[in-house]
Formats: structure tokens, C-alpha cells, sequence
């Protein structure tokens, strides 16, 4: 199946994929956000073809593996991501974490430089400025844009 201006990419387009069920398919099958009320997946191998979403995941596991990055939390904020028995916890924490063993990468935990919160309010703020200049190369948190 094609679906002309739908695709993310040129070569997006030129891969064959087919609908399946879910429940019927042993292959890999992923949610289609075309048509969500129907709960369809699509599938790329059962047609033939290589799955884009596992090769991508390879290629990024493959940069990832062997790097190690700076990261901060912003500040406590439960249930995402909080102190706890001299450790951080939550299901940010646990997902970073998790994702970090699975593509074999390093973190080295930071704080928010005191630089940064000296200019902002918000330590989410601070945490992003921190990026921004290069102290750390992630700032993990559940945030959303604002005005």
C-alpha cells in the first residue's frame, strides 16, 4: 500500500507494506495513525519487504552503543521522576534507564548548573538552558511547550 503525501520521506514511500491483524500475524506489525478507529496495523515484512522501524532501531542502537551522555532531572516531580533511597525513580527514570541498557549506552548523571537557575524560575528551564549550552546532553523530564 502507498499513500501519495502521506509519507515522511521519499523513501518511505517506496516500501510495500500491508494491513494485518495483529491477532493472526507472527511478524512485526505496528498501530497505523491513518486509520486509528479501525485498529489496524501495518506491517512491512509480511509483504516482502525490510521493516523500517527495526532497521532504525538497529542504526541508532548501532551510534548509541559505546557513547556516554550527560543528563539532569529538573527537579522532582513525582510520578515521573523523583529522589528516592539515594537514587532516582519513577517511570521517566525507570524508562531512561532501561532505554540507556538496551542501546548500550552510558550515563553520567548531573545536576542543573547553578549558572542556569540563577537565570530562571523554573529548574525546567534552567535544565533546557543547560542543554542549550552544552553542560549536558540531556535534560530527562515529562514537559510540554508553553506560552
Amino acid at each position: 500500500a502507498r499513500l501519495p503525501g502521506l509519507c515522511a520521506s521519499p523513501g518511505e514511500c517506496q516500501q510495500s507494506y500491508c494491513y494485518v491483524d495483529p491477532m493472526n500475524c507472527s511478524t512485526a506489525s505496528y498501530p497505523t495513525s491513518y486509520f486509528p478507529q479501525l485498529g489496524l496495523q501495518y506491517s512491512y515484512l509480511t509483504c516482502g519487504d525490510s521493516d523500517s522501524q527495526e532497521d532504525f532501531v538497529k542504526q541508532i542502537r548501532t551510534q548509541l552503543t559505546g557513547q556516554t551522555f550527560r543528563f539532569a532531572y529538573p527537579a522532582s516531580s513525582r510520578p515521573w521522576h523523583y529522589e528516592q533511597d539515594d537514587g532516582w525513580t519513577g517511570s521517566v527514570a525507570s524508562f531512561f534507564q532501561q532505554l540507556s541498557t538496551t542501546a548500550g549506552f552510558q550515563t553520567v548523571q548531573k545536576t542543573v548548573s547553578q549558572a542556569s537557575l540563577s537565570l530562571f524560575a523554573s529548574p525546567w528551564d534552567a535544565c533546557v538552558h543547560d542543554v542549550q549550552m552544552q553542560l549536558i546532553d540531556f535534560c530527562i523530564s515529562v514537559v510540554m511547550e508553553t506560552d
